[in-house]
Formats: C-alpha cells, structure tokens, sequence
C-alpha cells in the first residue's frame, strides 16, 4: 500500500499528507511535490494517480516474497518465475536464459502473458457468478420443495386425523432435518464462493490498475506474482463445480401409501 506521508518530504523531515502516487518513481508524493513532479522533465510523463483510488490490496512492492529487503531485478526464461538477486544464486544457478527485469517487463502489457492473465481473471470471474446463481436456485427450490411438502403434509393430515398425529411429527422432523442440513452445506459452499469472489475482485482491481496508471514492471510482477492465486482460485472453482450435487426433497410414495 502506498505511504501515508510524502516521502520526498519526510526526507526533509517534513509530514505532509500524500495525495498522488508515481507508478515509475514507487513514492507517494503532497500536493506542492505533485505540481513540481508534473513539470520537471525527468518526471513529466510519469503516471501519477489518486492515492484514494489505488485498491487496498494491490501489490506496490518490487521486494521479493521469500528476500523481502531485495528487490525483484531479474526474470528467469526457463522457469517463467522472477527473482532477487538472493533467489538467482541459490536457485537460477544452473538456468541458461535470465535476464533483468527491466528488459522482461517492456511491453509487458502487450505481452501474451498479459493477455492470458486477464483471461484468466475473466474465466474465474464468469465460473463463479454461474456457481453463486446456481446455489441460489437450488436454496430457492429446496424452500419451495418443503412448503409444497408441508401443504401435503396438512391435507394429508385432515383426512385421518388420529392416524396421522404422529407420523406428521416424524415426517416435519426429517424434512426440517433434510432441509437444514442441504441449505447449511448451500451455505457454507456459497460462503466459499463469497470467498473466492472477493479474492478475485481483488485481483481485477489490480488489473485495472495496472493496465492504466501502472508501470509495465508493475504489470509484469504483478501477473507474475499473482498467478499462483489465480491457480488456486481456479482450482477450487474446478472442485466446487466439481463437488455440486442438485438435492431435492420429496415425499416419499412409501409414507403416501402408509397414510
């Protein structure tokens, strides 16, 4: 997340509030150091966006995940992985064909990565507004089902009044047992749904993001670093899709005939 104060000021040791985030220069900048970075000429064509519109869970950081002082400066061809200047050594000894960040990220917005990554995001998306309607339907059928029951149930009931009495209580118990216990899994699935639906907004604001005010690293290690999410994320949507069962409660013949 970008810094409360500016930082070119707190290195002066002043704290006035930030207002403007530089996607090239990763500094959050006040309103007077804003003005000066639009016109200087090393400065004027960098991206500079609200710090007020930069989602709260986008990465800004170049630092490594497992080498947290290190920044990320190179990218490994062969395993299609970035890396620090730690990860290089230790893992990237042997790899042929690496290269610096810098050079990798240009046009990375242009890149197919790019685009398969926003495919991605897209497909989870789409996978799970189906999955979210399709939980809804069946809660809403199952609660029809069992007021369609009831009302057999009743009528059942005024025709042998005696007969009855205690297998309506047997049969009201075990629905509402039946009911309870498919629109409590419903509801732990669509919990998980709920989940998996804010973990991907996330990432789709980060998309925005980047595509626009962010800088072609920022995209690069954004996707790159991202994409382990978005397995995951795909991965349970497979297994949900997956583990989807359609119940619906129904009279049994064998109590209609009994009564």
């Amino acid at each position: 997340m970008a810094a409360k104060y500016c930082e070119p000021c707190t290195a002066r040791g002043k704290t006035p509030k930030a207002f403007q985030w530089c996607t090239e220069c990763e500094e959050a900048l006040c309103s007077e150091c804003t003005e000066a970075h639009k016109v200087q000429k090393m400065s004027r064509s960098h991206h500079l966006v609200e710090i007020g519109k930069i989602p709260n869970k986008i990465n800004l950081s170049y630092n490594c995940s497992k080498h947290q002082h290190l920044l990320f400066d190179y990218f490994c061809v062969d395993h299609d992985v970035i890396c620090c200047k730690e990860c290089l050594p230790k893992d990237h000894r042997a790899c042929k064909n690496v290269t610096s960040i810098d050079i990798a990220s240009k046009n990375s917005k242009q890149s197919q990565s790019f685009l398969d990554y926003n495919e991605q995001l897209s497909f989870i998306s789409d996978a799970l507004e189906k999955l979210k309607k399709n939980r809804k339907e069946s809660s809403s059928q199952i609660e029809q089902e069992e007021t369609q029951i009831r009302k057999q149930i009743a009528k059942t009931k005024e025709n042998i009044i005696k007969q009855i009495e205690s297998l309506e209580e047997l049969l009201l118990t075990q629905i509402t047992e039946l009911k309870d216990k498919n629109i409590n899994g419903i509801k732990r699935q669509e919990k998980e749904i709920g989940e998996l639906v804010t973990s991907t907004n996330d990432q789709k604001k980060a998309l925005e993001f980047i595509r626009n005010p962010g800088s072609e690293k920022q995209a690069f290690i954004t996707i790159n670093s991202s994409k382990p999410i978005l397995d995951y994320i795909e991965n349970k949507v497979k297994q949900l899709t997956e583990s989807f069962v359609d119940t619906s409660l129904i009279l049994s013949k064998g109590y209609q005939q009994t009564i």
